[in-house]
């Protein structure tokens, strides 16, 4: 069994680097040609170019991992069927999925290598891609790249509102926080500004309007600068001035945790953290189906049986590109719509594997 294991992984592998490199070239190449009409309608270089489709492709990497084991899985089994040796191991009284489960084994570390491409490489080259796009091509300010606008959150009974939030300055325009207790306000505070001081570690209010409910009776004070406590540092502050996309894992997680305690929604963090989980599935679900189709009787065409392979990734990633959305709209839950086509597919792989006597 070691001997078929060993042989079976032998003959996949270099067949998946293979279509993983072209495909990777193709990628690299079609995000260059996207780019390429910056040049005349934004003004960049063709140096700024580059740099911009150097720093998205990474980005897009994980995309093409799941294509990459199916192709690599669907030649490997038929360059088998084709040679005889797929019959010869079946003759020795090995069944078909035999030969297909060294290279499911294959596809957990194929999944993990997707995981940890996806945290450490294409969240980062996503940002970097984002912020010569945004800071060097639109001529955009890092702090106009970086603003919230009318950002509201809460902390234990506070309210807090702004015109907008600059991250990069850390400072609030317009600021204005309300404390309710059972359902009252009891004091609130207002103020044309409000900054973090990081030699204090303090927010600090200019121009401040205090009001404060002593009993019955109501006390209004100005002050033009006011130290406040009452907010959360800005380490704490995750408002959406970066994409979920460019987050990684765990700051993912924490992010989500954050904004649970400000009150935010974070449908959107959800939705990239479970995805984060779940498209690392999709190269195991792949290779099933690559040797469902190999063992269909249109894989004994050859180029017909690959373009089927094809067709289904193509599909598989439109179906989950749209149970995404569906979860954007709330039509699913972050879970189901990270989920749900993984296992539907991977249902329909095994009836498929079932029809065709894999087992």
């Amino acid at each position: 069994m070691k001997k078929i294991n060993s042989y079976c992984i032998s003959s996949f592998l270099p067949a998946f680097f293979f279509s993983f490199i072209l495909f990777s070239i193709f990628l690299f190449w079609g995000v260059f040609l996207e780019k390429i009409s910056m040049t005349s309608k934004g003004g960049a270089s063709f140096y700024d170019i580059l740099r911009l489709a150097a720093a998205q492709t990474p980005s897009l990497i994980p995309l093409i991992i799941p294509i990459s084991a199916m192709t690599g899985a669907f030649f490997s089994f038929r360059k088998m069927m084709n040679t005889g040796e797929w019959k010869a191991f079946q003759c020795a009284g090995w069944a078909p999925f035999d030969m297909v489960k060294p290279v499911l084994y294959v596809s957990v570390f194929i999944g993990i290598g997707h995981f940890l491409f996806s945290e450490y490489v294409s969240s980062s080259s996503l940002l970097k891609y984002k912020e010569i796009y945004n800071l060097e091509i639109k001529r955009k300010k890092r702090s106009e790249y970086e603003k919230v606008k009318f950002p509201v959150f809460k902390k234990d009974d506070n309210f807090f509102y702004a015109a907008s939030y600059d991250s990069y300055q850390k400072k609030f325009s317009d600021f204005y926080c309300v404390t309710l207790k059972n359902g009252e306000p009891v004091y609130s505070i207002s103020a044309k500004s409000a900054s973090f001081d990081d030699y204090l570690g303090k927010w600090i209010l200019e121009e401040a309007k205090e009001f404060q409910k002593d009993k019955k009776n109501p006390n209004y004070s100005f002050f033009e600068k006011k130290f406040f406590s009452c907010l959360p540092f800005p380490k704490d502050l995750v408002f959406k001035t970066r994409e979920p996309e460019t987050e990684n894992f765990f700051s993912l997680y924490k992010r989500i945790e954050k904004l649970k305690e400000l009150g935010l929604k974070r449908k959107k963090e959800s939705i990239a953290f479970f995805g984060k989980i779940a498209s690392p599935i999709a190269s195991a679900v792949m290779i099933a189906a690559a040797a469902a189709a190999a063992m269909s009787p249109l894989g004994s065409a050859g180029m017909a049986g690959a373009g089927i392979s094809l067709l289904f990734g193509f599909v598989y990633w439109n179906f989950s590109i749209s149970a995404q959305r569906m979860a954007e709209i709330e039509l699913l839950s972050p879970f189901w719509g990270a989920f749900m086509v993984p296992m539907f597919f991977s249902f329909l792989v095994y009836l498929v594997l079932r029809r065709f006597k894999a087992f």
